[in-house]
């Protein structure tokens, strides 16, 4: 079973099914990593010494956007 019958079965209409792209600046990911990563804290000041923290990275995880209101009938 797929998410569109699962949806479907518990009275909602499923509308849009698509892959789910997301967008981050440049400089948020090392900034998060470095909190973990004693790497991504250089790779961070790297990236705003250079200016390159507000340039948008988008990509995909494998998410999906579902738009499914529930069904009135």
């Amino acid at each position: 079973m797929n998410i569109q019958q699962i949806q479907e079965k518990l009275g909602f209409l499923v509308i849009r099914i698509e892959p789910y792209y997301q967008s981050l600046e440049l400089g948020y990911i090392p900034e998060r990593a470095g909190k973990t990563f004693f790497l991504a804290k250089w790779l961070e000041k790297a990236v705003k010494t250079l200016g390159l923290g507000q340039i948008p990275l988008t990509y995909y995880i494998r998410q999906t956007l579902l738009i499914a209101p529930k069904a009135l009938f």
